[in-house]
């Protein structure tokens, strides 16, 4: 093979591997938060349920609650993965609320 279809081949590759890795971003990301127990950081599993709000007070929840279950927590941190979806996320400003 001459130097000039080796160069050709390797460009090819290097475009479709640039095309193949420009795929959308997922609506997926990963939250990391602090919980107490009764007054001290949780230590164990725990249901939690997460929603995702307009406002900071009132009504004007987006979407429907995510719930993560049997989520370990150690010294009151916990991460977990939240995905509400590509319609709660249109620019805007949003407040959060998270339940056990």
């Amino acid at each position: 093979m001459n130097l000039r279809m080796v160069l050709s081949q390797a460009i090819v590759v290097l475009v479709l591997q640039a095309a193949l890795s420009g795929r959308a971003q997922s609506t997926a990301f990963t939250y990391q938060g602090y919980l107490n127990d009764s007054g001290v950081p949780a230590n164990r599993s725990y249901d939690l349920i997460f929603s995702l709000f307009s406002s900071d007070h009132g009504p004007g929840q987006l979407g429907d609650s995510v719930t993560n279950s049997a989520i370990g927590v150690t010294n009151g941190v916990f991460t977990v993965l939240l995905d509400f979806g590509a319609g709660g996320f249109l620019g805007a400003a949003l407040s959060r609320e998270a339940r056990s």
